[in-house]
């Protein structure tokens, strides 16, 4: 696992202020003053005023020595912003904040780069990957759908069927149509036909050849057996109880967790994760998978 942090800030000091000068989060009274004031002498720039202050800074020492306190004192402000940030956003790990400058070596989802003001999280499972907030919670239901179907090949599948899937809105009451089920299908990742009446179409939902090794868990796919209820009785059942044949259900849940909880808060405080998060409806899919004979395989 990384200890690199799990969320992180793209901002330099004058966007890290206006930031913190612009959100909803509650500095106290002092804090907030010393955000408006260096904000204004350092990063706002009027060139009649700056004239004049330059004239009157090198015509006064006091001035000067002021605004030198005041520039030394920018490393312990913006420590205790991001320090009121993580309060307000109620999570344990560390926020780091990051110039753009300085993300050379920083890898970002495909087709994305390093934005001026805006959140990031740590990926779910690829270490120095970072992602949009409001990405957070499709791009763990899909890696969790990946993962089932490459574990299914390791533990010797032949075919995965898909049988129903059903479908329930926040109030937890069954949805029906193809509206809903197909913006889940989307945020999965999972190809879906359904009838006029939102019934799934059965059919083959992942094909296999002959496996050329014993049933398996990959080392990469380790951890989500030992986590996911689904995928760890999905193994179980095949290593332990050498079926044949069984079927596996896949759940995906509406309610927010871990990071997608974070980046709810993020966005509930007026800062920016990158867009909107999905209304992610609890759906529950229903498989059969196939699987070649163990004693085929060794």
């Amino acid at each position: 696992m990384s200890n690199k942090a799990e969320l992180i800030l793209i901002a330099d000091d004058e966007k890290l202020l206006e930031i913190a000068k612009g959100s909803k989060i509650k500095f106290d009274k002092q804090l907030a003053l010393d955000i408006a004031e260096i904000l204004s002498k350092f990063f706002s720039y009027n060139p009649f005023a700056a004239a004049i202050n330059t004239t009157l800074t090198f015509l006064n020492k006091k001035e000067r020595a002021k605004e030198s306190k005041n520039l030394k004192a920018l490393p312990l402000l913006k420590e205790q912003i991001l320090r009121q940030i993580k309060k307000e956003l109620n999570i344990s790990s560390e926020i780091k904040c990051i110039s753009p400058n300085n993300t050379e070596g920083m890898k970002f989802d495909i087709g994305d780069k390093a934005t001026n003001g805006s959140f990031y999280l740590k990926h779910p499972l690829l270490d120095n990957v970072y992602i949009r907030p409001c990405n957070y919670e499709a791009v763990l239901a899909r890696e969790k759908e990946a993962c089932f179907r490459r574990l299914a090949s390791a533990l010797g599948a032949k075919t995965i069927t898909l049988k129903d899937a059903k479908f329930f809105d926040n109030k937890g009451k069954l949805s029906v149509g193809t509206t809903i089920p197909q913006a889940v299908c989307t945020n999965i990742g999972i190809n879906v036909q359904f009838e006029k009446d939102g019934a799934v179409i059965k059919e083959v939902y992942s094909e296999f050849g002959e496996p050329r090794v014993a049933p398996y868990i990959p080392e990469h796919l380790k951890s989500w057996t030992m986590i996911d209820t689904d995928l760890r009785t999905m193994a179980q059942d095949r290593l332990e109880g050498h079926l044949i044949k069984h079927q596996v259900t896949l759940q995906f849940k509406e309610s927010f967790s871990g990071g997608g909880k974070i980046a709810a808060e993020i966005a509930d405080k007026g800062l920016d994760i990158g867009g909107s998060i999905s209304n992610n409806v609890s759906s529950v899919w229903f498989f059969e998978v196939e699987y070649y004979p163990i004693t085929e395989t060794i």
